[in-house]
């Protein structure tokens, strides 16, 4: 009887452990993407022409002044915050600046200039929130440098 309960009990134990193991499940994203998330550039609009100069103007400031940008296609809004970040590397070919938007929460301005070899200057950059569903990107476009807003999941994958 001892023999049939050790039996037992091993069988149960093979049971449970089998039940127990998934090997054939798909393994589940680590973050599903929030596309509820608050909107913070709704009152702006879609496109903000910004001038190489004002681009310049925002890479040679230095770290810990207060910076404001106003657009120039005519709105009344701004661009305004603190440089929390200016690195330049390479012999000053790259040059970037980090600003924390004042009217913009949990907002951030990343602006980087890069000068090829050919004395030809490209700026990268973004105003980005990880709170938020809406960010605005940096293009090039005829008329200069344009802020494009896009939503936050094209650019970002969790």
């Amino acid at each position: 009887m001892q023999k049939n309960q050790s039996l037992f009990v091993v069988s149960l134990l093979m049971l449970f452990a089998a039940l127990g193991a998934n090997a054939q499940a798909p393994t589940p994203p680590l973050n599903e993407p929030n596309y509820n998330k608050p909107r913070l550039f709704d009152n702006l609009p879609e496109r903000i022409v910004i001038g190489s100069e004002k681009l310049q103007q925002l890479i040679a400031t230095p770290f810990g002044e207060a910076t404001k940008i106003a657009f120039d296609n005519g709105q009344s809004s701004e661009i305004d915050g603190t440089v929390i970040s200016n690195v330049s590397k390479y012999n000053q070919t790259v040059q970037s600046v980090v600003i924390r938007c004042t009217r913009f929460d949990g907002a951030r301005l990343t602006i980087s200039k890069i000068t090829l070899p050919d004395g030809t200057i490209q700026y990268s950059g973004r105003i980005i929130s990880f709170q938020h569903g809406d960010l605005y990107q940096l293009h090039q476009a005829d008329s200069g440098w344009v802020l494009v807003k896009r939503n936050f999941y094209d650019l970002v994958n969790e």
